[in-house]
């Protein structure tokens, strides 16, 4: 969730922007829940694998859940879809490949499953609230 983070002076100025359709809904995981899962999955590798949790976070449809970031700092945030030519202008191949992945393919995680091995996940939410979004 910490790639939102580029995006922080904009996102509180009141515009999500991505090339992703608004109702793509994609997953993502905060990094202190990646090290939770490392951890959890050293110590019980076959509860971790039974569960199929790798990288599986919480569902992010983005279009709605620009509220997500309105929320916390209570302002209201809006989505913008930018178009793919301008989106590729401003990212490297690696980004570029990997956000036209999300739009073509999605994703298809078990959310069910991540929380079985992670119930106090992060929600985007949470994480905004947790990462300093709120203004000073």
């Amino acid at each position: 969730m910490t790639n939102w983070d580029s995006q922080r002076q904009a996102i509180l100025g009141g515009t999500l922007a991505s090339p992703l359709s608004p109702t793509r809904a994609v997953r993502q995981l905060a990094l202190d829940d990646v090290g939770r899962c490392v951890t959890r999955g050293v110590h019980r590798p076959r509860r971790l694998d039974r569960a199929g949790v790798r990288s599986r976070g919480c569902r992010v449809d983005l279009g709605p859940d620009a509220d997500a970031f309105g929320h916390a700092p209570r302002r209201r945030v809006h989505y913008t879809q930018l178009p793919w030519a301008r989106f590729r202008e401003r990212v490297d191949d690696e980004d570029y490949r990997m956000f036209r992945s999300f739009e073509q393919v999605g994703s298809k995680a078990d959310l069910a499953a991540a929380r079985a091995v992670l119930p106090d996940m992060h929600s985007l939410e949470q994480h905004v609230l947790a990462t300093g979004w709120l203004p000073a």
